[in-house]
């Protein structure tokens, strides 16, 4: 069994068939989870640096893992889905580079 596949499988023992907008609200909340810590950051320079940066960490992790099996639960490709993303994010790039939108 492949990641993807495990961690569907736990899933589904653990917490029974999630619906996908459960796992998308899952995603979301750990989205807002590293924007705080961010913003923690932010606001309070010099305080609690490896902390805040040990709970970043533990957010990313959280969302890309979230964002595995909401892809499994949909049957999408994770890694062609992250490819396109990566593409979409070096276009946009360059069209900031250009001088247009962007980001």
């Amino acid at each position: 069994m492949n990641t993807s596949e495990t961690l569907l499988y736990f899933s589904n023992k653990a917490y029974g068939k999630e619906t996908s907008f459960k796992i998308a609200s899952v995603i979301t909340k750990e989205s807002a989870n590293l924007i705080h810590e961010e913003l923690r950051l932010e606001d309070y320079p010099g305080i609690d640096i490896s902390l805040r940066e040990k709970n970043i960490d533990i957010a990313i992790g959280d969302i890309l893992a979230m964002t595995q099996l909401y892809c499994s639960k949909k049957g999408k490709n994770y890694n062609e889905l992250y490819m396109l993303g990566c593409q979409r994010a070096i276009e946009r790039c360059k069209e900031k580079l250009e001088g247009r939108t962007g980001f």
